[in-house]
């Protein structure tokens, strides 16, 4: 079972990558984003610094594989891990943080 954090993460992280796909049909969080086409070497580079502004973490390089980021749920579980804010408090965004600068 997945905690209220992790629901919301996955939720966000979705959100996120709709957002960046460009595809009409809704993602699935078992999506195969590489298989599916959504992912290119551009798009990757646009979703790993929305991802890092929304959540307000950085993703190191030996972070960024295939693993890592093949569906909604992998991106989700990869921000868990490298988000430190506890359940019930707030993250502080950037200023930037979802408005797509």
């Amino acid at each position: 079972m997945k905690s209220p954090k992790q629901e919301l993460l996955l939720e966000e992280t979705l959100e996120i990558v709709q957002r960046k796909s460009f595809q009409e049909s809704p993602l699935e969080v078992e999506t195969n984003l590489i298989e599916a086409g959504v992912l290119d070497s551009l798009t990757l580079v646009d979703l790993i610094v929305e991802l890092e502004t929304h959540f307000d973490i950085r993703i190191p390089p030996n972070e960024i594989s295939p693993a890592n980021l093949r569906t909604p749920l992998a991106i989700a579980t990869l921000v868990d891990r490298l988000d430190g804010t506890p359940l019930g408090e707030p993250r502080e965004l950037s200023a930037t943080a979802g408005s797509g600068v």
